[in-house]
């Protein structure tokens, strides 16, 4: 059934077909998670802080945790586009009948322990002087960061929620369920991606400017 399920999440969300196939590996280069839980963990997995001016994150200036994710941003960024990510964020964990909230607990607690980062910046031509780009390289390795979400965007609701979405997975699948969601070559996950690759429902052929293949398979 897991088999199944996840087979159709990447048919549904990688459905176009290639020509070339792109060389792969059997190596997964975890580059984003933390291999060692560095965080604490609240009694409340469900926290939901308010935005506050930070030095914890240079060179990122204010935060906002919501339920173990922490958003940060710059000045440029906008509160209410924060506050919008962490509604989302929000809806995406809900505590109703038919969950399994002592499932969603762990994933939470790994999502805490394994300090879940989101980045957060204005538009596509954002940049980083050298300075600040050291300083990012700092934070980047003490972190879990495995996207960014950008403001000022035109038609990108979804492509903010996949965003969120890598950070659950890539952080919280991965390590509440590592056979089935893990980030290696021995899941159900790693087993389903080759599976849709070599059926033509996932195409590939946009990751083939990663050079690290290691890297290119995590993706």
């Amino acid at each position: 059934m897991i088999k199944r399920s996840i087979i159709m999440i990447l048919t549904i969300f990688f459905c176009s077909c290639i020509d070339d196939k792109v060389v792969l590996t059997d190596a997964v280069t975890l580059d984003c998670v933390l291999s060692e839980p560095m965080g604490t963990i609240p009694d409340d997995l469900y926290h939901v802080g308010e935005i506050i001016e930070s030095e914890d994150y240079p060179p990122f200036t204010k935060e906002l945790n919501v339920y173990g994710i922490t958003l940060i941003g710059r000045d440029d960024i906008s509160d209410d586009f924060m506050l919008n990510i962490a509604n989302t964020i929000i809806e995406m964990f809900p505590q109703s009948a038919g969950i399994d909230t002592i499932l969603q607990k762990d994933l939470l607690r790994n999502i805490h322990k394994y300090k879940t980062l989101i980045p957060l910046f204005y538009g596509e031509d954002w940049v980083l002087s050298p300075e600040e780009e050291e300083l990012w390289n700092n934070t980047a390795r003490e972190n879990s960061v495995c996207d960014i979400i950008m403001e000022n965007i035109p038609g990108q609701v979804m492509e903010v929620v996949e965003h969120i979405l890598h950070h659950v997975t890539d952080v919280g699948l991965h390590y509440t369920f590592p056979d089935e969601w893990g980030l290696s070559n021995s899941s159900t996950l790693y087993s389903v991606t080759e599976e849709a690759i070599d059926h033509d429902y996932y195409d590939i052929q946009q990751y083939s400017d990663i050079d690290d293949v290691g890297v290119r398979m995590k993706v």
